[in-house]
């Protein structure tokens, strides 16, 4: 069984573990980084139950140092009432990075109107990857350099 949509991401045969996990990455928009961002950190809430979700929404490049994805999840538990901005920042000279900003001390949703500095307490490094046909998560913390970002193939 398997998903015309997915036959980029995975040369195998689809197990029905990850089916659910298929149906979950379905549901946003892969050409939205702001989605993904969120997505991401939805996720994160229950890693145990979501593991194969964000390990379908994370470069294949990065897999490998999320683990089990707990170390995130503590990490995003550790900053007091996040809360993610809704534009994701176009990494300079590289519009196919972005960096969505993980805000702390959000006690209620606001929209900015006027431009202004907002200081994030930490980041999510966002890569579009043609390769996929959607944006991925590659970091959860400090902005990755775009020259650090894999691409991957065109």
């Amino acid at each position: 069984m398997e998903n015309e949509k997915w036959k980029g991401l995975n040369k195998r045969e689809v197990e029905p573990i990850e089916i659910e996990a298929m149906q979950i990455v379905e549901e946003f928009d892969p050409a939205d980084p702001a989605q993904i961002a969120f997505t991401f950190l939805a996720a994160l809430d229950d890693v145990a139950r979501n593991c194969e979700s964000l390990e379908l929404i994370v470069t294949p490049e990065s897999l490998g140092s999320w683990g089990d994805f707990i170390e995130a999840s503590e990490y995003l538990a550790s900053i007091p009432n996040w809360g993610l901005g809704s534009m994701p920042t176009p990494a300079e000279g590289d519009s196919s990075v972005q960096y969505a900003k993980i805000l702390s001390g959000v006690d209620q949703t606001f929209q900015v109107l006027e431009e202004q500095a907002i200081f994030a307490a930490a980041l999510i490094t966002l890569v579009w990857r043609s390769d996929y046909g959607r944006w991925m998560v590659h970091a959860l913390g400090e902005a990755v350099h775009p020259d650090a970002v894999p691409h991957g193939s065109s």
